[in-house]
């Protein structure tokens, strides 16, 4: 088994871990990164690379249910030892959720009052979530960062990510969603989320990622056109840059915020110094 994917599963856990309360982080956060390694180290030892996607199935499942139960249960804890009732809402779980919940009202009002609008209870369940997660990961990834400039470019690089996720999801992004093309943009969300967890997102990383993004959606033209020219008429052909120059623009802009955030700390860090 490659030592580097080893050692790339081991720093992904270890990211998994920030999301949990930090109260629990301090007192079982380096007993479970030290339990997953071993386990790591015996699934690649007898299984490989099946063992190790394996282990990150349950992993990832296990995960899911403890990091509800731990931040209910810290929810809780932070209930009972503030003398307001407004303390609910530092929580980072519970402030996500309820925002969430706000925002599924507008697909739920829609599928009230438009017939063509039909979305099952596995789309409210699948798009709460997804709404969830970024939201989360939003609250907690940003809340270490005293810089507003920061917290806008995440905002729009997971707004770029949510949108066009979304769009390709429910009309896809080149003809319907039945499109096999529509593919392409699926990746285009995965470099981008692979970039900021890579770089750690640090600032100055996390605009190199979103520049990544931003020519890797630009690609998806030129494959559609090149691939697909004789399928698409030309309104499609325009619709297709028009499109796609709108996520760019998305991804762009997040970079050029990202630089600016790591343009003003170095800045800070600078005159600390001198």
């Amino acid at each position: 088994m490659n030592h580097s994917l080893i050692r790339g599963s081991e720093r992904l856990y270890g990211f998994v871990l920030h999301f949990y309360p930090a109260s629990f982080r301090r007192e079982f956060g380096q007993e479970m990164a030290y339990v997953f390694a071993a386990s790591l180290q015996d699934a690649c030892a007898e299984q490989g690379r099946r063992g190790l996607t394996k282990l990150w199935g349950r992993t990832m499942a296990d995960a899911t249910k403890s990091l509800v139960i731990q931040h209910i249960e810290d929810q809780k804890e932070r209930y009972m030892k503030t003398d307001s009732k407004n303390g609910i809402l530092q929580n980072s779980f519970v402030r996500v959720a309820l925002a969430t919940a706000l925002l599924m009202l507008l697909p739920l009002a829609a599928s009230l009052l438009l017939e063509d609008f039909n979305w099952g209870v596995f789309d409210f369940i699948f798009t709460g979530g997804l709404l969830f997660a970024a939201g989360l990961a939003f609250d907690l990834i940003t809340r270490r960062s005293g810089s507003n400039v920061y917290r806008a470019a995440f905002a729009v690089a997971i707004a770029t990510a949510a949108f066009l996720f979304f769009s390709n999801l429910a009309v896809g992004v080149i003809g319907s969603e039945d499109e096999p093309a529509n593919v392409m943009y699926l990746a285009v969300i995965a470099i981008a989320v692979i970039g900021a967890v890579a770089v750690r997102f640090r600032p100055g990383g996390m605009a190199w990622a979103m520049f990544v993004a931003a020519s890797a959606q630009a690609s998806t033209i030129v494959i559609a056109l090149v691939f697909g020219i004789h399928n698409y008429p030309e309104s499609s052909v325009l619709e297709i840059f028009a499109v796609n120059g709108f996520f760019m623009t998305g991804w762009i802009v997040a970079g050029l915020l990202f630089r600016w955030a790591a343009d003003s700390e170095y800045k800070v860090g600078a005159k600390a110094v001198g």
